[in-house]
């Protein structure tokens, strides 16, 4: 049978949490004691299908002589040039696995921070889309019964209430 096209195949894109995850989880396979390619290979095999795509890809660039820095760089838009930099420099000094187990603590810290920032704001945001929900309902709804009640004592509203019965 025939592989399906991949024009196809849908692939969500990698998440920053799932890029975490994978640095974390490299760290740990390579202080085990496992060669960068084995550590790459035994990862994908693990992984979703777009993050499993990008290790293969990683593992075909440094089976074909380039570095990791190198490999991680051809993926800028999923590894940012501070952590290519951080990688080249652990590469150097011969401590990758140290240097990713502290970018992956860096960036886990970074998303509980920002999680924390986002469910503090979601709060207020349900509570202004509530309050002009409510606004709206009154000043489609309920004013207008109101304008005609004013409108029978023969005297047209004024300041204020004249605006906001011009608004309903």
């Amino acid at each position: 049978s025939e592989a399906p096209s991949r024009f196809f195949t849908f692939r969500r894109p990698v998440g920053r949490r799932e890029i975490t995850v994978f640095l974390r989880e490299l760290a740990l396979v390579l202080r085990a004691g496992l060669t960068l390619d084995e550590a790459l290979l035994l990862l994908a095999g693990e992984e979703s299908v777009g993050l499993a795509s990008i290790m293969r890809d990683l593992r075909v660039a440094i089976t074909a002589g380039a570095s990791f820095g190198e490999a991680l760089e051809r993926h800028p838009r999923l590894f940012g040039a501070d952590l290519v930099a951080m990688v080249r420099v652990a590469e150097a000094t011969g401590n990758l696995a140290g240097v990713l187990e502290s970018v992956g603590e860096e960036r886990t810290k970074t998303e509980r921070m920002l999680d924390k920032i986002s469910s503090a704001l979601r709060y207020p945001a349900v509570l202004l889309v509530v309050a002009l929900s409510v606004l709206v309902f009154f000043m489609v709804a309920v004013v207008p019964q109101f304008a005609s009640v004013l409108r029978d004592f023969g005297k047209p509203p004024e300041g204020f209430v004249g605006a906001v019965l011009a608004a309903s």
